[in-house]
């Protein structure tokens, strides 16, 4: 039988691997928009005499995983989950807090031509060359001081409780059992997926 691996593996480094140029420049969209976000929101802030603090940042989905492909058109979505203290957003509905970022990101975006979209599962920045960036909203808290891992909510529909971590941590264990074979096996499934949209 003909050993065609050397040649998948060309492809695959080639034509579905992103580079680590490219994934430079998508962490730096990542950060420079929470930089946006960070410094609107003082001057949201400073506005409206409120005191909103952003408590921590998390990379998610394909960023995090290390499972981003190849994309002609650069459509590339960069998920990152912006967390609050519960009580730093005290009764402000999930609608209000993602219209509250959408405002504070509104203040450092002069330079694009498209304002923050407000979605119900996230606040999006889009980028005329393809990019978008994604901010899925969150608030922690703990219920007493002895509690080691913080209680998330997601801004849905409604507050709803969601694990933060688990489905990073759940592909990083099937890694671990199954090696980097399967995060190519991702790669490609979604290049192909990709390839062919109208295709069932």
């Amino acid at each position: 039988m003909y050993d065609c691996s050397k040649e998948f593996n060309k492809f695959y480094n080639d034509h579905v691997r992103l580079s680590e140029k490219e994934k430079n420049v998508l962490r730096d969209k990542r950060d420079k928009n929470i930089k946006r976000l960070k410094n609107g929101l003082e001057k949201y802030n400073n506005e409206n005499n409120t005191s909103y603090k952003i408590a921590e940042s998390r990379t998610q989905g394909s960023m995090a995983m290390h499972t981003i492909v190849q994309n002609d058109r650069k459509d590339y979505d960069i998920d990152v989950a912006i967390v609050f203290e519960s009580d730093n957003l005290g009764i402000l509905g999930p609608l209000a807090t993602r219209n509250m970022i959408a405002n504070a990101l509104k203040r450092e975006m002069h330079q694009f031509s498209e304002e923050p979209e407000v979605k119900t599962g996230c606040v999006r920045v889009r980028y005329t060359t393809g990019y978008h960036i994604d901010f899925a909203i969150f608030k922690r808290s703990k219920y007493s001081e002895s509690q080691d891992e913080y209680d998330y909510e997601y801004a849905g529909d409604i507050w709803s409780a969601r694990d933060i971590k688990a489905l990073d941590d759940w592909f990083i264990d099937e890694i671990k059992a199954k090696t980097d074979n399967l995060r190519k096996i991702v790669r490609l499934s979604k290049m192909f997926c990709g390839s062919f949209p109208n295709s069932v």
